[in-house]
């Protein structure tokens, strides 16, 4: 039911030629549970063209590409943004550290200096990361370490 509720919304958006000026953001919870959806990477490059936006709620990256094959790179590649919950699949961590990045770390010591590229967080980090956190992955920008928030606040 879900899966056809998003089909039909994208239907209409790409059938209209404006939103009234209106940005409209989708966030995708249980993106790899709601079954595949058809048109898909149809709907994520519509995602640059217009005046809307996918964010991708990421779980199991195992379960998305069984559903999507490679495919589900052109999607998160096309993606506004993807926000990590938390998990402990190791093929999912690994995702996620990769579209975190690395970073540059300078040792200083009485000898010498050198420099060594590490990944931003660690997978034991990201495995252990606290419930009430989330990254949030924005394409062209940093990925941040965040606080979840409650529907319900």
């Amino acid at each position: 039911l879900v899966r056809m509720m998003v089909a039909q919304i994208f239907s209409m958006i790409m059938n209209e030629d404006s939103h009234d000026g209106l940005h409209i953001q989708f966030f995708i919870d249980e993106f790899e549970n709601i079954g595949k959806l058809q048109n898909i990477v149809k709907m994520v490059k519509m995602d640059n063209d217009s005046n809307t936006g996918i964010t991708l709620m990421i779980q199991s990256v195992e379960w998305t590409y069984d559903l999507y094959g490679n495919v589900f790179n052109t999607i998160a590649t096309n993606c506004h943004s993807m926000v990590f919950m938390g998990s402990q699949n190791i093929s999912t961590i690994l995702y996620v550290q990769h579209w975190i990045g690395m970073t540059r770390m300078l040792i200083n010591s009485h000898i010498f200096k050198y420099s060594i590229r590490e990944h931003t967080m660690t997978e034991e980090k990201l495995k252990n990361m606290p419930k009430n956190m989330c990254i949030v992955i924005q394409h062209g920008k940093q990925a941040i370490l965040d606080k979840k928030i409650s529907p319900v606040q």
